[in-house]
């Protein structure tokens, strides 16, 4: 180890010294004997002096293809000319100011020509030998312009419990300028909003994106605009029942035997303090005077809510009311007492009612008074807390939705008494009914 470092550090001085003189040497020799070499570089082709054609109404088609081909010249020189030359210094071009309106004679068919290899003027001796390829196709057409509307796409939602708005685009046309097979390929002018569960209104400036028929975007076109403003107002929403009121009574002999309406609660949207104001929607009163027939007709809802409030998409827009008229009915049905239900008789009592059958007339809708007989309307009295002993008492009766009772029967006589222990004195005669576990009386 001690003698390689004697090796490298001893006489140092002389050592550096006798370097000086070799490097010269070496660069005499190189500038003497410096040989020819041939290398290869890749560049893209680029197209010059495009607004010469755009003032004749003609723009290259097939400009995005061009630009993408890459062009491979062979360069000779010297080995010290081409060590200092680089591809970024080597323009492969094509002259757009040679092309004039004789070209357009003819649109149908490309143009052939041999790109220009421009080396860097640096006074360094060499030459291009070839290139490859060594032409290019050139397609020549009318230049276009179409206007089109910019569409909103949302990504994602906003909030739940919100609800995002129709958004405002500015501008909302754009116009686009290129060549014409291009433009004829345009379907839609589209621009993006990212909701980001947004709570409030959501204003951004965005780039837009032009596409075809297949949703391929279409890249190379001009527009007078590259950005546009965006602003999609965020509201709150709000599920709602709707409700409806009536007035009037259908033509004599008929009855209403059901009034429907859909949907019976709707989701509103508006800002939140509008929102919060509005508990129910209620629908115009309904007219049913002298009605005798069934009727079905829409309501708008948008008509009955503030301009600031809307209803939300997907929700209908309309209710659908149905008014069900039906023919009336009368008639009379005969009760027997036994038929009578006891609610709450004390435990360790027994019940006579006086007189043995109860005649009833009922009126209301035609088939289900129809349907109505002994076995199976519902009567009862209520003896809760009743004492012992005689007394009278109303009959209650729970009759199906539309009927109702127009004469009842007189009140019944209810002698209440201990189990075992009858009234002797009762010379009428009496059925003794049993109770009913029902706990309590259903008033109609």
């Amino acid at each position: 180890m001690k003698i390689l470092n004697d090796l490298l550090t001893k006489n140092i001085g002389w050592k550096l010294f006798s370097l000086i003189p070799a490097i010269m040497v070496w660069f005499i020799v190189i500038n003497i004997n410096n040989p020819m070499e041939t290398r290869e570089y890749t560049v893209y082709l680029s197209l010059m002096n495009k607004d010469k054609l755009t003032a004749q109404n003609l723009v290259v088609a097939n400009e995005i293809d061009l630009s993408q081909t890459k062009i491979t010249v062979k360069v000779t020189g010297t080995r010290l000319a081409l060590d200092s030359l680089y591809s970024r210094n080597i323009d492969a071009i094509i002259d757009l100011r040679q092309f004039d309106i004789l070209y357009a004679k003819d649109l149908s068919e490309p143009i052939r020509i041999s790109p220009q290899i421009k080396l860097p003027n640096t006074g360094d001796t060499y030459e291009v030998l070839a290139s490859s390829p060594n032409y290019v196709d050139v397609k020549l057409e009318r230049l276009v312009s179409v206007e089109k509307q910019v569409q909103v796409v949302k990504i994602g939602d906003a909030k739940d419990g919100y609800a995002s708005m129709t958004p405002m685009v500015t501008p909302q046309y754009i116009v686009i300028t290129g060549a014409e097979s291009i433009i004829e390929k345009i379907d839609s002018v589209r621009v993006s909003v990212d909701l980001k569960e947004a709570t409030e209104d959501i204003g951004v400036k965005q780039k837009i994106q032009i596409f075809d028929k297949q949703d391929k975007e279409i890249i190379g076109l001009s527009t007078d605009t590259s950005d546009v403003v965006i602003k999609v107002p965020i509201n709150k929403y709000r599920k709602v029942p709707v409700k409806i009121t009536s007035q009037g009574l259908p033509a004599d002999g008929f009855t209403v035997s059901s009034i429907q309406w859909e949907p019976k609660f709707v989701e509103i949207v508006g800002s939140k303090e509008t929102i919060n104001r509005i508990s129910e929607i209620v629908l115009p009163t309904i007219n049913m005077q002298n009605l005798k027939d069934s009727k079905t007709y829409p309501v708008d809802l948008r008509a009955l809510l503030p301009t600031e409030v809307s209803i939300k998409n997907g929700t209908p827009n309309e209710v659908q009311v149905k008014i069900n008229i039906e023919r009336e009915s009368i008639k009379s049905i005969n009760i027997p007492i036994s038929k009578i239900k006891l609610l709450n008789l004390a435990e360790g009592f027994q019940c006579n009612l006086m007189p043995q059958t109860l005649d009833v007339v009922v009126k209301g809708i035609g088939h289900v008074v129809d349907g109505l007989n002994t076995d199976n309307i519902d009567v009862s009295i209520n003896l809760e807390n009743v004492a012992e002993g005689g007394h009278s008492f109303d009959l209650t009766f729970n009759l199906p939705e539309g009927v109702q009772v127009v004469s009842e029967p007189k009140k019944v006589v209810a002698m209440i008494f201990k189990q075992g222990v009858e009234d002797g004195d009762t010379t009428t005669p009496s059925t003794t009914v049993p109770a009913t576990t029902t706990d309590t009386a259903t008033t109609p």
